[in-house]
């Protein structure tokens, strides 16, 4: 542990969000992980961590491919 007192980062197994997105996706998707997976990615707080999440997942399985996929409108609120 760090002298701070801070706790290491859970690695992505024990990483509830990784952990159920990768049960979520084999229940989904007949060829898991052999699959392509695209993310859309707003920028929001939500899709950065489904995007870490499925990040996580990539780093462990070999064979699933990830993109991140962002398209600017150019519209503002």
């Amino acid at each position: 542990m760090p002298e701070s007192g801070a706790e290491d980062p859970p690695a992505p197994a024990a990483d509830p969000l990784v952990r159920h997105l990768g049960t979520r996706l084999a229940e989904l998707l007949p060829d898991y992980p052999r699959v392509a997976l695209a993310i859309g990615v707003s920028g929001g707080a939500d899709s950065a961590a489904l995007l870490h999440a499925g990040a996580a997942l990539a780093a462990r399985e070999p064979a699933l491919g990830l993109r991140a996929i962002h398209v600017n409108h150019g519209m503002q609120a």
